[in-house]
């Protein structure tokens, strides 16, 4: 599929004035990486949907000797420049196209002088335009970036003077006005103030931004998911109150059916005995309304709490927390799962089980990680044991045995045996996850775990020598 694109950069303020009054300046039009497109731009389906293309470094540079000489227009023309119509639109050229680093670099000559003009009083934006064939065949950049598909055969045919444009090196398909800022709107979005109790009221939340309509719809939904959100503790806590006033019923009439059984047994006259085993019954009876009222006034207790923990995780600082500790997450355990690993859908729970189990199959790693989980699968250790274990993991490395002179060093402090002490060369090998604890030891000069090992602490843990 062939498409026709225009990228925009800005004029540079390093202009020379020529000898016949053309104006030229230097300038980058062109570069490599991950160029961003909406699907609608493309000519496919999904509106205004993102498309990342990869533009690479070898297809640059074949598209050099195509930008040489292209002619120069006072904005976009509504067809490409030709022979038949280069008389109409020329305003100057391009010469000395090159390679400078990422870019593609050039000077750019505008001939003109009613559009030298315009230059001067500050039109002064580069858009330039070509075409490709696209190739919609995913991958990954060298930074770990994804993207949607290449840019193959790129070939210039113009490089635009235009006022406006969209900014850095984002593309712009020339099927609308490429002069025209694009439109945003200024919203405010709110969220609602909801009571879920007398004692808990979460106030609304609002802000007002400047932008265009997919972040307005974003910031929306977001709005919209934290009503919903709210709304469900509201009703949690009501479907628990209606509980509470249930058994509440329940004991009120049980109590006064036991009152109502003692009248009863006084007025027929029974003797002291009798009074005696119907004080001891109400006595019980008592009892049991007490405890089942104290559980239930630790199941609302309960629920307060959870009310509030969940009103606490839907701050905007508890969300953007959770987002740096997935994003930091993700990054520790992209060299155990490979850059082909995706996160999505997955929970942090769920994202360091895999990290470990990956680690497990790794002969360097698996020792460490079946010594911090005490043999226990990944999927089946306690969250806060499989955190521990997965960030001592990242810690340690591929390094998974004390083998180097360091980790030997550190090792023999381990069994108390120094750096080279007089009780001779001692031939041991400890587990990764002991020579991290005791690396750490050393560089805070305390012994690890709060204490010193001695070689009856080697003998009861059981390492090998």
């Amino acid at each position: 599929m062939r498409c026709q694109a225009t990228d925009l950069y800005p004029l540079p303020s390093s202009r020379q004035v020529l000898a016949d009054g053309a104006l030229a300046a230097p300038a980058r039009i062109g570069r490599t990486g991950i160029q961003v497109y909406s699907a609608r731009e493309l000519g496919l389906d999904g509106g205004d949907k993102p498309v990342r293309l990869m533009r690479t470094a070898e297809e640059v540079a074949k598209a050099v000797s195509t930008f040489e000489s292209r002619t120069v227009t006072d904005d976009h023309p509504p067809v490409d420049v030709d022979p038949r119509n280069w008389k109409s639109l020329a305003t100057g050229d391009v010469k000395d196209v090159r390679m400078d680093g990422e870019f593609m670099a050039a000077t750019v000559i505008v001939r003109d002088g009613t559009v030298i003009d315009k230059v001067r009083d500050g039109k002064a934006e580069l858009s330039c335009g070509y075409a490709f064939d696209l190739d919609l065949t995913p991958g990954v950049d060298s930074n770990g970036q994804k993207f949607d598909g290449y840019q193959r055969n790129i070939s210039g045919n113009h490089v635009a003077i235009v006022d406006y444009g969209r900014a850095g090196s984002q593309v712009r398909i020339a099927d609308r006005d490429p002069n025209k800022r694009r439109e945003t709107m200024k919203v405010r979005i709110a969220t609602k103030d909801h009571k879920i109790s007398d004692k808990l009221t979460v106030p609304a939340h609002s802000v007002t931004i400047d932008a265009e309509d997919a972040v307005v719809t974003a910031v929306q939904d977001l709005a919209d998911r934290h009503d919903r959100a709210m709304k469900d503790c509201k009703d949690a806590y009501d479907s628990k109150n209606a509980e509470v006033a249930l058994h509440k019923e329940r004991a009120d009439a049980a109590e006064k059916a036991m009152a109502a059984m003692g009248k009863d047994k006084d007025s027929d006259g029974d003797d002291d005995e009798d009074m005696d085993e119907d004080a001891s019954d109400k006595k019980k009876t008592g009892d049991r309304l007490a405890r089942r009222a104290k559980k239930i006034a630790d199941k609302f207790a309960a629920k307060d709490a959870e009310i509030a923990r969940l009103t606490a995780l839907t701050t905007p600082a508890a969300e953007e927390k959770r987002a740096e500790e997935r994003a930091k997450v993700i990054a520790d355990a992209k060299p155990l799962l490979g850059e082909d690993f995706d996160p999505k859908g997955k929970t942090v729970p769920q994202i360091r089980t895999a990290a470990l189990d990956a680690a497990l199959k790794d002969e360097g790693l698996k020792k460490a990680v079946t010594a911090m989980l005490g043999g226990i699968e990944p999927a089946k250790a306690k969250a806060e044991d499989a955190a521990k274990a997965f960030d001592a993991v990242v810690a340690l490395g591929a390094r998974t045995q004390a083998t180097d002179s360091q980790d030997l060093d550190l090792s023999r402090m381990i069994v108390g045996g120094g750096s080279g002490g007089s009780g001779g060369e001692i031939q041991s090998t400890v587990s990764a996850r002991d020579t991290y604890y005791a690396r750490e030891a050393e560089m805070s000069r305390r012994p690890p775990s709060g204490r010193s090992y001695t070689r009856d602490d080697v003998a009861q843990r059981g390492f090998q020598g």
